[in-house]
């Protein structure tokens, strides 16, 4: 692509990583944006190889994920907007997609991304930040059986589960 004047830069988008640098976005006067990202972008770039190379295979259905361009301690992605869907379609695909990406999340020990990491761009949830993939089983504070333990199966239960990656609604205390 062609090079274009910046014509202005937002930061403070996230929270500070690598002695106090945010994420900023980038935006051209072409109508361009790119997003600068302070941290180690392996991960994102690991979630992007993957999913091409799942697209490659013809899948029942195909995901998107951002353009990544990761250096040691920093990288830059592409740019996506929340956009609506155009029909109800629109709107079932972006659906059958979540589902199709939980089940990856799920297999890849995932936890974290919930609507601030996921960008719903049209028909395509694009998640935006992938640092919580492979994430190893917290060890959960073992309670008195005799007290808890009807709790303490619950909570095991729920971490196992598909609620413990954080897309899916789910009830706090």
């Amino acid at each position: 692509q062609s090079i274009s004047q910046v014509e202005s830069i937002q930061s403070g988008l996230s929270d500070p990583h690598n002695f106090g640098r945010t994420v900023k976005i980038i935006s051209f006067i072409n109508g361009e944006k790119i997003v600068y990202k302070p941290k180690n972008l392996g991960p994102d770039k690991a979630w992007e190889d993957l999913i091409d190379s799942l697209n490659a295979i013809n899948p029942p259905v195909n995901l998107k994920a951002c353009k990544i361009l990761a250096f040691k301690d920093y990288g830059w992605t592409e740019y996506h907007s929340n956009d609506s869907c155009k029909d109800a379609s629109g709107i079932n695909s972006f659906y059958f997609r979540s589902g199709a990406q939980l089940a990856i999340f799920y297999l890849l020990a995932s936890t974290d991304m919930h609507e601030e990491n996921i960008i719903a761009a049209g028909e395509y949830p694009i998640p935006i930040d992938l640092e919580m993939l492979l994430q190893p089983d917290a060890k959960e504070k073992r309670y008195d059986k005799s007290k808890n333990e009807a709790y303490d199966f619950a909570i095991r239960q729920l971490a196992d589960s598909v609620l413990s990656i954080g897309t899916l609604p789910s009830y706090s205390i």
